[in-house]
């Protein structure tokens, strides 16, 4: 069951949650889904290439909205639940080595 589509395609930077680490999920999420998180002066935007499959929606969601984890981890691929654990348990580098 796919995750519903309850968060806006385009946010502004005071919307997103954690702002401060932002880059750090984004940057993430673009190794696993290339160009699917624009970034633009004061918003970000959800635009995949194509109309986007469920993982590229949770990487889209968790990277603004990094308090609904669990709920991606629900829908989402293997790969995008070992980033979200490598994130929480603050393995990025590891996980950008590997990546």
């Amino acid at each position: 069951m796919p995750l519903a589509r309850n968060i806006p395609e385009q946010l502004d930077w005071s919307d997103i949650e954690d702002f401060e680490n932002f880059d750090t999920r984004r940057s993430a999420v673009d190794c696993l889904y290339a160009n699917t998180i624009g970034v633009s002066e004061g918003f970000v935007e959800w635009c995949p290439d194509d109309t986007g499959d469920n993982n590229m929606y949770c990487g889209w969601v968790w990277s603004v909205r990094p308090s609904l984890s669990e709920e991606v981890k629900k829908h989402c691929d293997s790969e995008l639940c070992k980033l979200i654990e490598a994130y929480e348990s603050d393995g990025m580098n590891e996980w950008f080595e590997e990546a």
